[in-house]
């Protein structure tokens, strides 16, 4: 693979994987959702939103890295902020299943 093809194989990877994150970001938020609705305890409630919030900035900030880096490669600390952001997405998600 050339160097001139590999951005345009990253975009056409792109477009389906985000896909499949934001039918996975949607269904993780409603079942959040739900969890939360159902549990009693208003602290645990307020755990789970609270999770659910920075679940959502985090996906933001991920989404936002992966741009940076399709738009230029070769950007300082572009891999080093996808990594970082995936990382804290992950933390995220873990804090919620952990809330409950």
């Amino acid at each position: 693979m050339t160097a001139a093809a590999a951005p345009d194989d990253a975009h056409r990877r792109v477009a389906p994987a985000s896909g499949r994150f934001s039918r996975a970001y949607e269904d993780f938020i409603d079942g959040g959702l739900e969890m939360a609705g159902v549990t009693q305890d208003a602290n645990t409630q307020s755990q789970i939103v609270t999770g659910l919030r920075s679940v959502s900035m985090v996906s933001s900030r991920f989404l936002m890295a992966t741009k940076s880096l399709l738009v230029d490669p070769a950007a300082p600390n572009a891999k080093n902020q996808l990594t970082q952001a995936a990382r804290y997405q992950l933390q995220n998600v873990c804090f919620i299943m952990i809330t409950e």
